[in-house]
């Protein structure tokens, strides 16, 4: 017996329905970031990787923050290494200290309220700059042991594409990958992470360099001066 016209018509509509969409990119990286605000404490390294025809490079950022739990960053300590350059960065609760790594040289400043999810949303709106429209989708991330994860991916505003792995329960970030209009490769991948655990008081605290000079704060609008 045949299936009456309307329920035929019907049909594609009842099985679009069996399987939701997914989240969007937005909604994921917003869920990334809810994670860091919830959290009462982080530790982690982020590798990154430049492929470029004349060599490879490397940056590796450690990073260890407290939070309160309800989003507010109380104290971080993020070292940056760059080949033989970088920079140590320490919030120790009241000031700010910023010393480069190669100089004998440190700046003391004011702190700010930050959230705990600032340390990693410099990273993301890099990559929105460079690719607005991110599309979500299932995918296994076989680098990190076949872990289910969110690929979201897209094309850059002018050419090359990125594609970032979330893992699909946690939401942590997994690695990302980005090809450069200029043919150059980024690879990014996360080691270490530790998630409310423990972090010695002596972490955050900071101790200038014997005979390093204290320079001034910056000035209004940026770094050297000038509109931002």
């Amino acid at each position: 017996m045949s299936l009456p016209l309307f329920v035929l018509l019907a049909l594609p509509a009842l099985q679009a329905r069996e399987v939701p969409p997914g989240p969007s990119a937005n909604t994921l990286i917003q869920g990334m970031f809810a994670r860091y605000d919830r959290a009462r404490s982080y530790a982690g390294e982020i590798r990154v990787r430049l492929i470029r025809a004349s060599g490879v490079s490397e940056t590796v950022v450690r990073t260890l923050a407290k939070g309160d739990g309800a989003g507010r960053l109380l104290q971080s300590r993020v070292e940056l290494r760059a080949g033989a350059g970088g920079f140590l960065r320490v919030d120790d609760g009241h000031l700010v200290w910023t010393q480069a790594l190669d100089a004998t040289s440190y700046r003391r400043e004011r702190r700010r309220t930050e959230r705990l999810s600032d340390l990693i949303k410099p990273l993301f709106d890099r990559v929105r700059r460079f690719a607005p429209r991110l599309k979500a989708r299932a995918a296994v991330h076989q680098d990190a042991g076949g872990t289910p994860a969110w690929l979201l991916e897209g094309a850059g505003a002018k050419g090359g594409r990125v594609s970032l792995w979330l893992d699909r329960r946690s939401l942590a970030l997994l690695a990302a990958e980005a090809r450069l209009p200029g043919g150059e490769v980024l690879l990014l991948s996360v080691r270490g992470e530790r998630w409310n655990v423990p972090i010695a008081a002596t972490a955050f605290r900071y101790a200038p360099p014997a005979g390093a000079a204290l320079l001034p704060a910056p000035r209004p609008g940026g770094l050297y001066g000038g509109n931002r």
